[in-house]
C-alpha cells in the first residue's frame, strides 16, 4: 500500500474514530446519569469489575488520578453503596476497595447493554468481519497501551 493510500485511508478513519467516540460518550454519559454516577465513578466501577478488591495507591495508577481525587471519587461511591473498604485481615493499615452487589449490578447491566448493541453489529458483518474487528481492535489496544506519549499532549 502506498503512503498516500494509508494517508486517505487515515483522513477517513480520523472522523469516523471521532462520531464513533462521541455516541459511546453520550451513551455512557446517559446510562451513568442514570446511576447518578460520573463517567470517571464508572470506570473506577470497571476497574473494581475487571481486576477485583484493589488498593487506593493502585486505583490512583489505574484511573491516572492524583491520590486525593481517587479518594473523593471513591467516597461517593461508598455514599451510593456502590463500592465499601475493607482492611487487610494480615496488615490493617492495608485499605482494600470493592464492589458492592450493587456495584456489581450496575457494571454487569451496562456491560449486557453493550453486549446486545455488538451482537446486533456483528451479525450484520458477518463471522469473518467480525474476527477482522476483534483483530484489529485487539492491535489499536495493544498499540494504545504501549505507545510513547504523543508529542501533541498537553
Amino acid at each position: 500500500m502506498t503512503s498516500s493510500n494509508t494517508s486517505q485511508e487515515i483522513e477517513t478513519l480520523i472522523p469516523l474514530i471521532m462520531r464513533l467516540q462521541r455516541i459511546f460518550l453520550i451513551d455512557l454519559n446517559r446510562r451513568t446519569n442514570q446511576g447518578n454516577i460520573s463517567i470517571s465513578q464508572f470506570t473506577l466501577l470497571s476497574i473494581l469489575n475487571q481486576f477485583g478488591p484493589q488498593k487506593m495507591s493502585t486505583l490512583s495508577h489505574y484511573m491516572h488520578h492524583t491520590s486525593s481525587a481517587t479518594t473523593g471519587l471513591v467516597d461517593r461511591l461508598i455514599k451510593l453503596g456502590l463500592v465499601k473498604r475493607h482492611h487487610d485481615e494480615k496488615d490493617r493499615r492495608q485499605i482494600w476497595i470493592k464492589l458492592t452487589s450493587k456495584g456489581e449490578k450496575m457494571v454487569d447491566d451496562m456491560r449486557k447493554d453493550l453486549y446486545a448493541k455488538i451482537t446486533r453489529i456483528s451479525e450484520r458483518l458477518g463471522k469473518k468481519d467480525t474476527q477482522a474487528w476483534v483483530r484489529i481492535y485487539q492491535t489499536i489496544l495493544h498499540e494504545l497501551e504501549h505507545a510513547a506519549p504523543s508529542p501533541h499532549a498537553a
